[in-house]
């Protein structure tokens, strides 16, 4: 069984209530340096409890399968979040008047 404390906790906190979300949103959310948040990520990443995804210049990050189980929700709700894939961004369109 992995234990997970500290940050890591509150990031898989985080998670459960947000999505799709960057590590630079967790950061500000938890008001954590951006290094740390990262370094957590990665570690909950190689524990499989995460997923990261680059998109252009951000890392997205979402709860696997066994983040869910561990973050204790019920196991229809962790089974609905194994296939959830990180939705890209749509870059804004430069001919648009709202971003010219």
């Amino acid at each position: 069984m992995v234990q997970v404390t500290g940050n890591a906790a509150r990031i898989l906190a985080l998670l459960v209530e947000r999505y799709p979300v960057t590590l630079a949103q967790v950061a500000l959310a938890l008001r954590l340096r951006p290094d740390v948040v990262e370094r957590e990520g990665q570690r909950l990443a190689s524990q499989g409890l995460v997923v990261l995804e680059a998109l252009g210049d951000e890392v997205y990050v979402a709860l696997s399968g066994a983040g869910a189980t561990l973050a204790g929700l019920p196991p229809k709700e962790a089974a609905r979040l194994r296939g959830r894939r990180v939705v890209p961004a749509t870059p804004p369109d430069p001919h648009d008047p709202a971003f010219g």
